[in-house]
């Protein structure tokens, strides 16, 4: 059984609350035996979303109650709100998939830029996101790169697409050039860097399979036109 956890942030920065997410509420579900499928930030809404999964009914129930007597008057001192919905299965997956995108991008060097997330901070990853609601697929990666990394980009087209089951995930990758803009961290990007990305270095960056699958991709295969929206 899936549960999605949405928290709005209003009394607190993002990495004071990420950092109280890591040492009290993760550890908390950890030790009721909860299993964290996934985590997003939607940076223009302030919003952190979660997926966590549950043996069933009782077990979530268990779990809510030691929740509300353990860190509820905490939760409500640090965030505006805190809200959960189920996600039923359907089929042996999540009924519905959430879509984002990322950018593998060149500088005139031809050195890649990468980035470590507040979210993620054990792998570099490409810059990206949650596409949103009737955003284009080109759009939504410039705009995630802008507010990640303060660069503006040029799209020369698409290096994959990528089914995350687990999660209910669609990723589509996109390679580019950077058009202009100054490198700037955003409130959830610890680190940013440009590197010379090849195939026996891609492990020493991307820690996570699926980040280093999509990594080499992105510089061994020729870039597919951008898709149009009609």
């Amino acid at each position: 059984m899936f549960v999605e956890k949405e928290y709005k942030l209003s009394k607190v920065s993002l990495s004071d609350f990420q950092l109280f997410l890591k040492s009290s509420i993760h550890p908390f579900y950890f030790r009721h035996n909860v299993k964290l499928i996934d985590s997003w930030y939607i940076q223009s809404e302030k919003i952190i979303k979660e997926y966590w999964e549950y043996k069933d009914i009782p077990h979530f129930n268990l779990v809510c109650r030691q929740y509300n007597e353990n860190l509820r008057s905490i939760i409500d001192s640090k965030i505006a709100y805190e809200s959960f919905s189920f996600v039923y299965r359907m089929g042996g997956g999540i009924p519905k998939n959430i879509v984002s995108v990322f950018g593998c991008i060149f500088n005139d060097k031809d050195e890649v830029l990468i980035m470590k997330s507040l979210l993620r901070q054990d792998t570099w990853e490409f810059p990206g996101g949650l596409v949103d609601e009737n955003e284009p697929l080109d759009l939504a990666v410039k705009r995630e790169i802008y507010e990640e990394t303060g660069f503006n980009v040029d799209l020369e087209g698409i290096t994959g697409i990528y089914s995350n089951i687990g999660v209910g995930n669609i990723v589509i990758g996109f390679k580019g050039r950077i058009s202009g803009g100054k490198l700037k961290l955003s409130e959830e990007t610890k680190e940013l860097k440009f590197i010379k990305l090849e195939e026996k270095n891609i492990s020493s960056y991307f820690k996570r399979d699926n980040f280093a699958i999509r990594a080499l991709d992105a510089i061994k295969n020729k870039a597919q036109p951008i898709h149009k929206t009609t």
